[in-house]
């Protein structure tokens, strides 16, 4: 009866660390999916932080006491928001094509 039990528990001791190493590779795979996930959420953010930094960066020198070239035009708001539509454009494209590389 006694090495009826002594089995008993040593297939118990290899049962909890078999558990075991299920339990830590699950948790490892669910870690490494929250990470990529994270990762992903973050170029998201930041690619559109320095897109709605261009325009502040812009607009923010009409802001200041010195003269600026064509400020004095009628239509100057328009060359800004044109200028800044470009800078954005061509900001994007660049970050899409860096990151195929």
């Amino acid at each position: 009866l006694f090495e009826d039990v002594q089995i008993e528990g040593e297939q118990v001791q290899r049962m909890f660390e078999i558990e075991t190493q299920v339990v830590d590779r699950i948790d490892h795979t669910f870690n490494s999916l929250a990470n990529n996930n994270l990762n992903d959420t973050m170029k998201f953010l930041t690619i559109w932080s320095l897109t709605l930094a261009v325009p502040t960066i812009i607009t923010g020198f009409y802001g200041m006491n010195v003269k600026l070239p064509l400020a004095g035009m009628q239509y100057a708001w328009m060359l800004t928001l044109g200028i800044s539509v470009a800078l954005i454009v061509a900001m994007l494209i660049m970050l899409k094509v860096w990151r195929k590389m």
